[in-house]
């Protein structure tokens, strides 16, 4: 999101252009797009650097500026945002960290270990009452019969 400097308010005519550059040290290879939205910015295989334009019709909130981004290696990654408009224009330079993605399946294991421990801890339950009624039952049933 973009404000003026003296008013606050959102400025929704920029143009917004991204530059990133990998981590040093770091070979960052072009990956498939397995899913997310179509026009993704992305490595160029003959290229470290790429850059995406930023707009407020790919933003969800659409105050804001957003472009889909997928990073192909981990690390601080170097950022260089252009902003201009009506003739004005800032370049901002900062450093972004990206951590790697987390696995699929360590992603999903919470879920789906939590039923197996909540079924099992109910048959525990279950088994735990059981054995107290019996053992509450037991001195009450041989009284209980008649004597001959």
């Amino acid at each position: 999101m973009f404000q003026e400097r003296d008013s606050n308010d959102a400025i929704l005519d920029a143009t917004v252009k991204l530059k990133f550059a990998p981590p040093s040290g770091s070979f960052a290879e072009p990956t498939e797009q397995t899913c997310g939205a179509s026009g993704m910015a992305g490595l160029d295989p003959h290229s470290e650097q790429f850059s995406a334009a930023a707009t407020r019709r790919q933003a969800s909130n659409k105050l804001l500026y957003a472009a889909p981004i997928r990073f192909s290696a981990a690390g601080n990654w170097k950022l260089q945002a252009f902003i201009q408009r009506e003739g004005d224009a800032v370049k901002i330079a900062f450093t972004l960290p990206v951590s790697p993605p987390q696995r699929k399946l360590i992603g999903l294991l919470p879920y789906l270990i939590s039923p197996t421990l909540l079924m099992a801890r109910f048959a525990v339950n279950q088994w735990l009452c059981k054995q107290s009624l019996e053992k509450l039952q037991w001195p009450l049933t041989p009284s209980a019969r008649p004597s001959c």
